[in-house]
């Protein structure tokens, strides 16, 4: 049959938290209706946001009156993707105060080190505690003409991407990640006021500005999730009438899954790939072989989707060799399967 790729979860959040950056009312689309969609906008509701939901996919986003200080609570310690807000607040009243540290996840723990240092390099006060951590930035500090990341992170990328949008000075953030949600938020933050040029490099450009505007974007579809129904479709095999099976795989993005279905391809996958129509026709059962698989930054094999390959591991031939380099309990589902 046919199935859609939805909104990417990982662009929709770091979106979600940079509506923060203006007063004014943002539109966003195609969003995903994930779990961590709905908390992102619970806590943004506890910051005093109004959010209306317009359709099964878009919201409208107003914060005018924001209580920066009720950042704290359940929610934010247990999500991760709580430290997104720490940006965008920071930008808009310069301190965030008592924040609780976010929680880590099954794959491995997920230090805000690199947030921290980056902020600290910017100028910053950085203060840490046992439970919380504040950050304070005066408006009269004055900003380094660049940045440089401790290492390739995603969420201190989007996090130092949207602090910078509100200053009128160009900055370079340097060892930046090069995702495809860290380029769809740049758009989004360009909408808005910013010039940023060269996301989805290693080294973007950001020119702020002081009063960002209300925008409307459409989410990024979500090569994460296009990625799982190729693995899918590819691990399932023919029915048991024996006749070749496919999926197609609707409003894929692509480009943004260069190197994976070459990996597959080579393997063996029957994969037709039509860009004019942003579509692919997935064919099951077909014997493979992949002998490796190494998960990397983008824009190599992402680590998120390591686990699909393992399964579709199971049903190629001979042995392959999964080399997760990101993530230390990524591997951990292999004693289950």
């Amino acid at each position: 049959g046919k199935i859609d790729v939805r909104g990417s979860k990982n662009a929709a959040l770091p979106i979600i938290a940079a509506t923060l950056l203006t007063k004014e009312k943002c539109t966003i689309s195609n969003i995903p209706r994930v779990v961590d969609v709905f908390r992102m906008l619970g806590i943004l509701e506890k910051l005093g946001s109004s959010i209306k939901w317009v359709s099964k996919r878009t919201i409208q986003i107003e914060n005018k009156n924001i209580l920066p200080d009720n950042l704290n609570g359940d929610a934010v310690k247990k999500m991760r993707a709580s430290i997104l807000f720490l940006g965008p607040l920071l930008a808009r009243f310069g301190k965030v105060e008592k924040m609780q540290y976010p929680g880590g996840c099954s794959i491995g723990p997920r230090p805000i080190d690199t947030h921290l240092a980056a902020f600290s390099d910017l100028g910053a006060k950085v203060i840490l505690g046992k439970k919380f951590f504040s950050v304070f930035f005066p408006s009269e500090n004055r900003v380094p003409p660049e940045v440089v990341l401790n290492e390739f992170s995603v969420t201190a990328t989007e996090n130092i991407l949207a602090f910078l949008s509100s200053i009128p000075q160009k900055i370079q953030i340097k060892i930046a990640a090069a995702e495809p949600h860290v380029a769809d938020l740049a758009k989004f933050i360009s909408k808005m006021g910013a010039k940023v040029s060269g996301a989805g490099t290693s080294v973007i450009s950001i020119s702020g500005s002081e009063r960002l505007t209300g925008a409307s974007h459409k989410i990024t579809p979500d090569y994460i999730e296009a990625g799982t129904f190729i693995l899918a479709a590819l691990a399932a095999g023919p029915p048991k009438s024996g006749e070749a099976s496919s999926v197609t795989i609707k409003n894929a993005p692509i480009s943004h899954l260069d190197l994976f279905i070459k990996k597959l391809i080579s393997g063996g996958a029957d994969i037709k790939i039509d860009k004019t129509k942003n579509t692919l026709k997935v064919t099951g059962g077909k014997r493979m072989t992949i002998a490796k698989i190494q998960t990397m930054t983008y824009p190599g094999i992402p680590s998120d989707l390591q686990s699909s390959f393992g399964v579709l591991a199971t049903q190629t031939a001979g042995n392959t060799l999964v080399h997760e380099t990101l993530y230390e309990g990524r591997l951990s589902y292999l004693r289950e399967l």
